[in-house]
């Protein structure tokens, strides 16, 4: 945690892989010609050697598998994330089959900045049985488009609407009917509600229950007759869409080739043991000038810059933003310090060793948006107190 600068660079299709490792020595010429402490040298990777966990001992420590394989934490980097086309919010990790690398380290405390070229085939998602699906993360304002578009066309095709979650968590009054069931899901006739002693249930309706990972379930009531529903519900379609819906089916994510989505995190840069403000700025110019380099080179650069200085070009105010992280980082190691302590169990954090700990934790309970979170954290953890 703490300010970071992420990046996605992509490389012109029609590149060939020596034009593209010529960039990237320019590139590391570049950098040596800045103020860091050190730039490796470009190197190549394929197969296997790609992935981070390649000759991994048991019980080796980071800092041993670090020593071990200088590149791995640019490998951790390298991989992309797959997104499961119908598990909303669950992903799998990747690693490339081919990759080109320069590896800087802008600053003393500043993370590494990783920069390169990959390659990876195509990912092949399979359907599963082990788990259920969290649906409900669509429901949620959650960003999983394509998970939502599928759950979506689902639930036209049937004419089904999601029940408010007060309605789907009340207990199903009268008998039911089960119309069709599998492990995971199914359909069934409800009664109504029970309205008075004189007049019994409201007239029955037709939900559709999904177990859900987060909501244990969530239900949907199907817009039709009862009638209509004994016809549709007990059709081999049906029945191959819902077991789709819950356990999904094969389906294949595109290659991708001449990507790279990294970050860098200069946040501990301005440590004063490690030369404070001057230190930071000059890690965090840095990352933006090499960044910069790449873009005027022919690279396509995007760039996620949370203190603000890549699109504004401002030091007074990135002073300001770095001040904020490290007075709210050091107010929430407070708390937790306290936390913990009182439990009996030791804490230790990068903030808490700073000679200003003390002043940067008391400043945090004056900026009024830190302050509010950390005194409902504190009410939180520490009740008591």
């Amino acid at each position: 945690m703490g300010l970071t600068i992420h990046y996605n660079i992509e490389a012109n299709q029609d590149w060939t892989r020596r034009q593209i490792r010529r960039k990237l020595e320019d590139t590391r010429r570049f950098a040596m010609s800045l103020p860091v402490v050190s730039v490796s040298e470009v190197v190549e990777f394929r197969g296997k050697d790609c992935d981070y966990q390649t000759g991994a001992r048991e019980a080796e420590t980071p800092d041993q598998a670090d020593a071990r394989d200088p590149f791995r934490w640019a490998k951790i980097q390298a991989g992309r994330y797959v997104d499961s086309p119908w598990r909303p919010g669950e992903s799998r990790r990747q690693a490339p089959s081919q990759m080109l690398c320069l590896s800087i380290h802008p600053a003393k405390g500043c993370e590494e900045m990783n920069v390169g070229w990959c390659s990876f085939p195509r990912f092949v998602w399979k359907a599963e049985k082990d788990h259920v699906p969290c649906w409900s993360n669509v429901f949620r304002g959650g960003s999983y488009r394509d998970s939502e578009k599928l759950l979506r066309a689902f639930l036209t095709k049937y004419r089904l609407v999601k029940m408010p979650d007060k309605r789907a968590r009340e207990r199903p009054c009268g008998r039911s009917e089960q119309l069709h069931w599998t492990p995971g899901g199914g359909v069934s006739i409800r009664s109504g509600r029970y309205l008075s002693h004189r007049r019994g249930y409201a007239p029955g309706h037709v939900e559709l229950q999904l177990d859900d990972y987060a909501h244990r379930e969530i239900r949907f009531r199907f817009r039709g007759a009862i009638d209509e529903a004994r016809l549709l519900f007990a059709g081999r379609r049906f029945k191959t869409d819902l077991e789709d819906i819950i356990h999904g089916k094969e389906q294949v994510i595109p290659a991708a080739h001449g990507v790279w989505s990294s970050f860098c995190k200069t946040q501990y840069a301005n440590d004063p043991r490690r030369g404070g403000w001057a230190n930071f700025q000059c890690a965090h110019l840095s990352v933006c000038a090499i960044l910069e380099h790449m873009q005027r080179i022919g690279f396509k650069v995007e760039v996620s810059d949370e203190g603000g200085f890549w699109e504004k070009r401002d030091l007074a105010a990135l002073a300001q933003e770095i001040g904020e992280w490290d007075a709210m980082l050091a107010g929430l190691g407070g708390v937790l310090k306290d936390a913990a302590e009182a439990r009996g169990v030791g804490f230790e954090s990068a903030m808490s060793g700073r000679p200003d700990f003390e002043r940067l934790e008391s400043q945090a309970q004056s900026i009024g948006n830190i302050a509010g979170h950390l005194a409902g954290l504190r009410e939180h953890l520490l009740p008591a107190l």
